[in-house]
């Protein structure tokens, strides 16, 4: 049996958002996701970017900011 349930890990423990489907003793494998606003140097990739945008930056180009 495969299933996904939502938790959170806080101090050592998994804590399930939902009611597990499984009345039985099981193993499972634990995934730690990541947040986009919590991720490692995620805001910094984010800013980084930023300048790739820069060469719109221009008055040819302010035109179109309108439209």
């Amino acid at each position: 049996m495969k299933c996904a349930l939502e938790g959170i890990y806080r101090n050592g423990v998994v804590e399930l958002l939902e009611d597990v489907p499984v009345h039985r003793t099981m193993k499972v494998i634990v995934v730690f996701k990541e947040d986009i606003n919590e991720g490692y140097g995620t805001k910094d990739w984010l800013r980084l970017s930023e300048s790739a945008f820069e060469f719109w930056d221009n008055e040819e180009d302010a035109y179109y900011d309108d439209l």
